[in-house]
Parts: structure tokens; C-alpha cells; sequence
């Protein structure tokens, strides 16, 4: 009868924990906690947030709470972890938006091509302090270097490539090159998120204060995309050893080398 009674009991028991709400807990149903397992929820840490975390739901609570209620946690996840990073992009396209303005001091040769993206351009420039017209960098020459000695009439060779930046040329540079043709002269005004923006920066001849409006005189004298044919035109100017880097640079005149 013992032993009957005690199976009895199991029975009662197993049918007791058959019937119980799914979402109610071992501690719930009269199970010692020691007996209960906890699934820790996995965790990631928030793509946009340094140290947010992002909880994600395991398969385990997906079933528990039903179809509708998994699809709803899932969209609020793809919100979490996509709503932050698309208000960044909008602010970087608000900041980015600033634009270079100019005015054409000469204009362009006829025939010319217009300078694009990965051609080799041959210029002559003049920037200055938007608020004040101190001369920061030229390459007319005539003035001493923040580290001492004169500088010498010297046009800038470089490649139109924002993804390979050169020293001292400035995004808003690259943006007012675009577009212009061999012999063509701008006056342009930079915003400061196009030229040094927060950064305290020393130029060839002066210190430029971070957050300043910078004034260049641009002159494009060589244009081409294929660098070798282009220098056999530029009088050995910015070619050879140190002492020869300015040879004949004051005897080019704006050409077509294309």
C-alpha cells in the first residue's frame, strides 16, 4: 500500500508540472532553486555605443514567447542597433555638406581638359587666413620658413586623390581642382571642416588656428594623367637632387601636355 500510495504521488506530481504555464518559473512550481537551471541570455556589445550592451534573444525565449512577440523583440533589436549609426551618417552628411565657394580670377586655355579625380596636376597657390590674410603656405617664394631660411618660387606637383592625401593640401583643395582647366586661376574660401578643422596646425609660414576659414589663390599649370609625360614638360622644375628642385620652374607657362 506504501509503495502504491508514494506512486500515486509521482504521478500526481509529473501531471502537476505538465500543467503548469510554460512561463512560470522552478522557484514558481515549488522546485529547490539549487535544482533550477538559469540560460543566461547572450549579450553583444552596441556597435555605435562604447560599453552599451544590446541584448539579444535566444531561441529558448523566442519559443516561449510566441511568434508574434519574437518578431516584435527582433525588430526592436535591428532599431537598437541600426538607429544610431543611421543619425550618425545624417550628421556626417550635414557636416559634409559645407562646400567650398570661389570666383574665377582668369580664366581656363581653350581646349583644355578639366582636371578630375587621379590626374597630375602642376600648381601654383597662395593661402592665407580667411580673417586675417596672413600667408600660412605659397609656392610663389619670397618668405622665411616658420624654421628658418627663404623660400623659393616652387609650383606643388601631386596627384587629385582625397584618398591618398598629400601634406599640406587640404580637402577643400582637392574639391576647388576638380573641374578646372590648365591656365584656369580661383580665388576660393574654405570652410574649416575642408581644411584643418579643430586642429592647431603649423603651415610653412605661419601657425593656423584650429576652427579657421582659409583663403587660397590656386593656378593650374600642368594638368595630366600620365605623371612621366607630364614632367618632361615642367623644365626640371621640382626634379633632381635638393639643389636643383627649383630649376626652371620660373620659365613655365600654363601647357596642355594631354
Amino acid at each position: 500500500e506504501r509503495i502504491s500510495a508514494i506512486a500515486m504521488g509521482s504521478a500526481r506530481l509529473v501531471v502537476l508540472l505538465l500543467s503548469l504555464p510554460l512561463g512560470l518559473s522552478a522557484a514558481g512550481a515549488g522546485i529547490p532553486r539549487a535544482r533550477a537551471t538559469a540560460r543566461a541570455r547572450p549579450t553583444c556589445l552596441h556597435p555605435s555605443v562604447p560599453g552599451r550592451i544590446a541584448r539579444l534573444p535566444t531561441r529558448t525565449h523566442a519559443a516561449r514567447d510566441g511568434s508574434a512577440q519574437a518578431a516584435s523583440r527582433r525588430a526592436a533589436l535591428r532599431g537598437a542597433l541600426v538607429g544610431i549609426p543611421l543619425a550618425s551618417a545624417a550628421a556626417a552628411g550635414r557636416a559634409r555638406s559645407e562646400e567650398v565657394s570661389f570666383s574665377t580670377i582668369e580664366e581656363g586655355l581653350e581646349g583644355s581638359p578639366l582636371v578630375k579625380q587621379g590626374d597630375w596636376v602642376l600648381v601654383e597657390y597662395v593661402g592665407k587666413l580667411k580673417s586675417t590674410g596672413q600667408i600660412f603656405e605659397s609656392t610663389r617664394g619670397g618668405l622665411p620658413f616658420l624654421n628658418g631660411g627663404m623660400a623659393e618660387y616652387q609650383p606643388r606637383l601631386f596627384q587629385v586623390n582625397p584618398n591618398n592625401p598629400q601634406p599640406g593640401v587640404v580637402q577643400g583643395m582637392y574639391d576647388t581642382l576638380k573641374g578646372m582647366k590648365v591656365g584656369e586661376s580661383r580665388l576660393v574660401t574654405v570652410p574649416p571642416s575642408l581644411g584643418y578643422g579643430s586642429q592647431r596646425t603649423a603651415g610653412m609660414f605661419a601657425i593656423i588656428p584650429a576652427n579657421t576659414e582659409l583663403e587660397y589663390e590656386i593656378k593650374v599649370l600642368r594638368l595630366g594623367s600620365d605623371l612621366q609625360k607630364m614632367m618632361r614638360t615642367t623644365l626640371r622644375c621640382g626634379q633632381g637632387g635638393q639643389a636643383a628642385q627649383n630649376s626652371g620652374c620660373r620659365d613655365i607657362v600654363p601647357m596642355i601636355t594631354d
